[in-house]
C-alpha cells in the first residue's frame, strides 16, 4: 500500500496523536492535543524491540535464516559465544559450533529486521566482550543485557527512511509499551507545548 493510499483506520489507531511525518530520516513529528512531539526514531525503535525480545525470552521466537551464516572468529570470541550459547538462544539468537573457531548463525530474534547477519553477530559478540558479560551474576541479567544488545543492533537507525505505515506502527508500539527512554537512558521524545510555541513566536 503506498503512502498516499493508506486506509483511514491506520491513522485512527493513533488516537489523539496525528502523525505529521518524518524529518531528515531521523525524527518523527506528531501533533498531540496540546503539543508538538519530536520523536527520535532510533531510540524509540530500540526500546520497543528490547521490550518485545524480553517478552518472548525463552519462547523460541526465532526467525530462521534461509542461508545460515558461517563465520570464523577469534579463540576468545568463540569461547565466549559457545559458553553462553543457551542464553543467546533464549533471546532468539541461535548459534552452533561449526568447526574450530567457527560459528554458524541459524536464527535471529523474530522481532528484528536483521539486514546484515554478519555485522549483527559480530556486534553482539563485541558487546559481550566490551561489557564484561561473563561477570553478570545471573541468567535474568544476562538475558536483559543480550536483549539490549540485539535491540540496539537491530533497531531502525538514524537516516533510515520509513514509510508512513512503518512510522504509524512505530508510534502505536511506542504508546503500547509506554516508551519514554531508550536502553541507554536517552530520551525518546521531546515535547513542545502550544504555550511554549506561542511564547517563542511572541503570541498571546
Amino acid at each position: 500500500v503506498s503512502d498516499t493510499m493508506m486506509p483511514p483506520m491506520a491513522d485512527a489507531a493513533l488516537g489523539d496523536w496525528k502523525l505529521l511525518g518524518q524529518v531528515k530520516r531521523c525524527f518523527l513529528l506528531v501533533e498531540a492535543e496540546d503539543a508538538l512531539l519530536i520523536i527520535d526514531q532510533h531510540a524509540a525503535a530500540e526500546k520497543i524491540l528490547y521490550e518485545k525480545i524480553l517478552a518472548h525470552a525463552g519462547e523460541s521466537k526465532v526467525q530462521r535464516l534461509l542461508i545460515p551464516l558461517v563465520v570464523e572468529v577469534s579463540a576468545g570470541q568463540f569461547a565466549l559465544a559457545m559458553e553462553h550459547q543457551e542464553t543467546l538462544a533464549k533471546v532468539g539468537i541461535d548459534i552452533e559450533e561449526f568447526g574450530e573457531r567457527t560459528l554458524r548463525l541459524t536464527g535471529v530474534p523474530q522481532d528484528l529486521d536483521v539486514r546484515d547477519s554478519k555485522e549483527f553477530l559480530f556486534g553482539i559478540i563485541q558487546d559481550m566482550q566490551d561489557e564484561a558479560f561473563d561477570k553478570l551474576p545471573n541468567l535474568e541479567e544476562r538475558q536483559q543485557r543480550l536483549a539490549k544488545y540485539a535491540a540496539c543492533r537491530g533497531a531502525v537507525k538514524f537516516n533510515d527512511p520509513l514509510t508512513r505505515p512503518e512510522q504509524i506502527q512505530l508510534l502505536i508500539d511506542m504508546r503500547h509499551y509506554h516508551v519514554t527512554a531508550c536502553c541507554h537512558g536517552r530520551p525518546v521524545m521531546k515535547k513542545l507545548t502550544i504555550e511554549q510555541l506561542r511564547k517563542e513566536f511572541h503570541r498571546p
